[in-house]
């Protein structure tokens, strides 16, 4: 009785078992010989199969790797976009408030802080126009005087370049083209002034004395000479804030048919730097096109901004000047109501009959006078913040009363703004600060001074000027010439006492 395919594979079981199956199932002539082939068959399919898992282990392993290797470029990827995302959204902020900020300092700031950031340079602002002697005049040649840098750079601010000192001049440069292009009148097209200076490496950059050979850097360096790349780029506007901008915002005039021209520009021309260089960094690698092209886009946004900026301050300052002078009007009404305050007069005669000496008199009527003026000036003291509110540069008559003031209270020409006096500076200096000064001074005292502080300076600051057309512009202007010329007075007093005492000792 034949045996079932289920019990043989019970019986028999693994390989054999299938083979015997297979036999008893399809009953070939030679059952032996057709077994063998059969059990020789599925050793060899068994191979097959260990040969194929292990290429599929294999395929896998390396499915599994590359899933892992894509994923580590996506995260890369997906980091440098966010990083690219972040510093362009830092650039957009940054025209953003360039396009609408009226904060005329932080709006530097923030191009010196990108560019520092985007260029890996050290970077700072210089503002051109024309040098000054020591005594603060100004001369016909050209100065570049560093108003800003970066953190790591502050030892530029205040620093000069004069006329023809070192390359940075070269910006200005009209290249030489041997054939200009014409207009259709067959005119020749003026040639654009450079848009940048770049220098790729500052210490092969040198002229060579022709009789001697001998090479003259021509960078400037305000520290010792290292290897690096220096970018220049112009930054230039018309200014608003200026001391001879009309008090009233000019108008539109109509011609005879009734048809309005242009509004009047009243902007005069000023001239910003923005210097960059990698001096000392990164062995001096050149500034890339891109780089430069940055710097170029982001001095014109600049240059731009500050336009606008100064035309809107400009406005809002024309405002508070009208405001302050009918305020100013009505000051100088109950001024002369209330009169001069002490009779400085009769208190001098009434010393004068009492035996008092000349020169006990000078000095008695110089102390009174600065004692009234004092009082003068910190009855006022309110007032004198508007100085801060006024974008436009006073009149000149009322910048030397100013400036006469603050000299001989020591301030600096640094604390001014520098060689040339900065309103935008000068006008925060009428503090606190500036009122225990006045109310310290002492013309006793003695103090180190700078030519420009000397008395014979200030004084030639304040002869030739009127109280009455101060008081205009002013009762503040008025208020500060009658104290500075009272401490002027008392400080010759004083001087000629202790001159003619050490005469007399002698």
């Amino acid at each position: 009785m034949p045996i079932d395919a289920a019990r043989l594979k019970e019986l028999v079981g693994g390989p054999l078992a299938e083979g015997l199956i297979h036999v008893a199932t399809n009953r070939p002539a030679d059952q032996v010989d057709c077994l063998g082939k059969w059990l020789l068959n599925w050793a060899k399919m068994q191979e097959d199969a260990e040969v194929q898992k292990a290429k599929q282990e294999v395929a896998e392993a390396a499915y599994q790797e590359r899933q892992a290797q894509l994923k580590l470029q996506d995260g890369q990827k997906a980091a440098t976009d966010a990083m690219l995302a972040i510093e362009q959204s830092r650039r957009d902020d940054l025209t953003t408030f360039l396009e609408s900020s009226t904060d005329l300092d932080e709006m530097q700031k923030k191009v010196i802080a990108q560019l520092n950031v985007d260029l890996g340079a050290a970077c700072y602002i210089g503002l051109v126009g024309n040098g000054t002697d020591d005594e603060g005049n100004p001369t016909e040649e050209k100065s570049c005087e560093y108003i800003l840098a970066d953190a790591k750079n502050e030892m530029m601010v205040g620093q000069t370049l004069d006329a023809n000192e070192g390359a940075t001049w070269d910006v200005y440069k009209i290249p030489e083209v041997e054939e200009p292009e014409v207009d259709e009148e067959g005119n020749p097209v003026p040639v654009p002034a450079p848009e940048y200076l770049h220098i790729p490496n500052v210490l092969r950059d040198y002229n060579i004395d022709p009789e001697t050979g001998a090479k003259d850097l021509r960078m400037k360096f305000f520290n010792y000479p290292q290897l690096g790349s220096y970018l220049c780029v112009p930054c230039n506007y018309g200014s608003s804030l200026h001391a001879d901008a009309p008090e009233t915002p000019p108008e539109a005039e109509a011609d005879d048919d009734g048809n309005l021209g242009e509004v009047p520009d009243i902007t005069k021309p000023k001239e910003l730097l923005i210097c960059l260089d990698t001096i000392g960094k990164a062995k001096g690698v050149p500034f890339s096109d891109a780089q430069i092209a940055m710097a170029v886009d982001l001095a014109k946004k600049l240059s731009a901004g500050l336009a606008r900026a100064e035309a809107q301050l400009y406005l809002e300052s024309c405002k508070h000047l009208a405001e302050a002078a009918e305020e100013n009007a009505k000051m100088l009404e109950e001024l002369a109501e209330a009169g001069g305050g002490e009779d400085i007069e009769a208190e001098l005669e009434k010393q004068k009959e009492a035996g008092m000496s000349e020169d006990d008199l000078k000095a008695l009527e110089a102390q009174m006078r600065i004692n009234a003026a004092n009082a003068q000036v910190v009855s006022l003291k309110q007032k004198f913040a508007e100085l801060e509110r006024y974008r436009v540069p006073p009149k000149q008559e009322a910048m030397d009363v100013l400036e006469g003031v603050l000299y001989l209270l020591k301030y600096t020409k640094k604390d001014l703004g520098g060689k040339a006096t900065d309103w935008q500076k000068m006008r925060r200096l009428f503090d606190n600060e500036f009122f225990n000064r006045l109310q310290a001074w002492d013309p006793k005292a003695k103090a180190k001074s700078s030519p420009y502080q000397k008395v014979a300076s200030v004084k030639s600051k304040l002869e030739g000027k009127e109280l009455e057309s101060l008081n205009k512009l002013s009762v503040v202007y008025g208020a500060l010439w009658s104290w500075g010329t009272a401490a002027i007075t008392a400080k010759e007093v004083e001087i000629a006492a202790r001159e003619a005492a050490e005469a007399a000792s002698s």
